[in-house]
């Protein structure tokens, strides 16, 4: 499936499927189904990361438990974490800025 990036927006919106009759339901589902894809991801990449720091001898069981980030690691995920609510919130921002657009 292809997507012209130049189409507008609410016509693109208008060609997703509806599986709700409530289109707000439609939108807490898709948020829903990016949010289990992000956590999936995250746990295999995490999984692999630490098996393979095991595995070479560069980290123990328990090492990433046992961390405490400095201030500037905080930071820097606060950050992470902002950039992660912007993609889970998007199909609610994506229909407001459509919706502003057609004032």
């Amino acid at each position: 499936m292809s997507v012209d990036i130049y189409q507008d927006p609410a016509q693109l919106y208008a060609t997703r499927p509806s599986f709700f009759e409530d289109p707000a339901l439609d939108r807490l589902y898709r948020m829903f189904l990016n949010l289990a894809e992000e956590v999936a991801v995250q746990t295999e990449k995490n999984d692999t990361l630490e098996r393979v720091l095991i595995e070479k001898g560069l980290l123990q069981t328990g090492d990433v438990a046992a961390y405490q980030p400095d201030q500037a690691v905080q930071q820097q995920r606060i950050s992470t974490h902002q950039d992660f609510s912007a993609r889970l919130l998007k199909v609610l921002t994506d229909e407001v800025s459509t919706y502003q657009a057609k004032k």
